[in-house]
């Protein structure tokens, strides 16, 4: 108890021990997510996605399900090891705890679903359900299939940005790209996860038909979308910087019809040597309209945008 300002100070054991359960939880279940959608999506609809989900979906075309789960946790013991070492504790336990779980909840699948029956059907039929054959080859629907890699592509983003937002991780490249970035912060990992995507989508092309590429790209580019939007912060916002001979009054407008403050900031004009002001003011990107039309009405200030990920506090009026 704080006598002076008579509140209970929060216990630190309480708050940290909340925290871990909040973020094992979130692992649990943003794991559990992505190997039951990869099981129904991915495996068994011949494409390879990126990353060692691809390589678990190139070896479960050769082999079943089963083996496959265990050599994806066979490539993922030394990083995992290598990880505890060089990483926070908590990260590499957190991914060591997502990777046993991720490889038994596929073995699991595998051994109860041996005939597929839980996998989404994205072979062509006919009018009365029998499977289309071409050459005394069955053919998948293109539809289907791109509907396949849409939609794993967005429930992986979700799960692997929450994982990452919870100091864990999917293991497999996740666990390069925090090695990287922890021996060289400046390093452009974007190239090595680029790198290894192309190699497993190759790799993939001598396993599935052609058509492989095509759905690989779309789910990547999914995937890094819905993940970076995730990781990124849903409050996205534009930072506009105005130089105004008349703070005053254009603060005042644009508190009062659009709902946000303005910092105000002296500033000296060089062209001319003559004295400004500068004013910040953030907005939502749907009243960037708003925001014009407002500036149209003083044709001598001047203004540039920056976009804003994420905007934290008291950001209304």
């Amino acid at each position: 108890m704080d006598e002076l300002h008579d509140y209970e100070l929060a216990d630190p054991k309480k708050i940290r021990r909340r925290t871990i359960i909040k973020e094992v939880t979130v692992n649990a279940l943003a794991t559990l997510f992505y190997a039951i959608t990869s099981y129904v999506f991915i495996l068994g609809n011949d494409f390879a996605p990126s990353g060692f989900s691809g390589i678990l979906a190139i070896i479960e075309k050769v082999k079943d399900i089963e083996h496959a789960s265990l050599v994806l946790l066979a490539m993922n013991v030394p990083l995992l090891v290598l990880s505890y070492f060089k990483l926070p504790k908590r990260f590499a336990v957190y991914t060591a705890m997502n990777v046993l779980l991720m490889c038994g909840c596929f073995y699991f699948l595998g051994l109860i679903d041996k005939a597929g029956s839980f996998k989404f059907n994205t072979l062509l039929t006919a009018a009365d359900g029998t499977p289309v054959l071409v050459d005394g080859n069955t053919v998948s629907d293109f539809g289907k299939k791109l509907f396949c890699s849409l939609i794993s592509g967005v429930c992986s983003g979700i799960a692997i940005a929450l994982t990452f937002r919870n100091t864990g991780s999917l293991g497999g490249v996740d666990i390069i790209v925090m090695l990287i970035q922890r021996k060289k912060p400046y390093a452009n990992v974007s190239i090595l996860l680029i790198a290894v995507n192309i190699v497993v989508i190759i790799a993939g092309c001598f396993v599935f038909d052609t058509e492989s590429i095509c759905f690989a790209v779309i789910y990547i580019i999914v995937f890094s979308k819905v993940s970076e939007y995730i990781l990124s912060g849903t409050k996205s916002a534009l930072k506009f910087e105005v130089v105004t001979d008349k703070p005053d009054e254009l603060s005042a407008v644009l508190i009062e019809e659009l709902g946000h403050s303005v910092t105000v900031m002296r500033a000296t004009g060089m062209f001319r040597h003559e004295e400004k002001y500068l004013l910040i003011c953030v907005i939502r990107p749907r009243q960037i309209a708003d925001f014009e039309k407002i500036l149209k009405k003083y044709p001598d200030s001047f203004a540039f945008a920056s976009p804003v990920s994420e905007v934290f506090g008291v950001f209304f009026k």
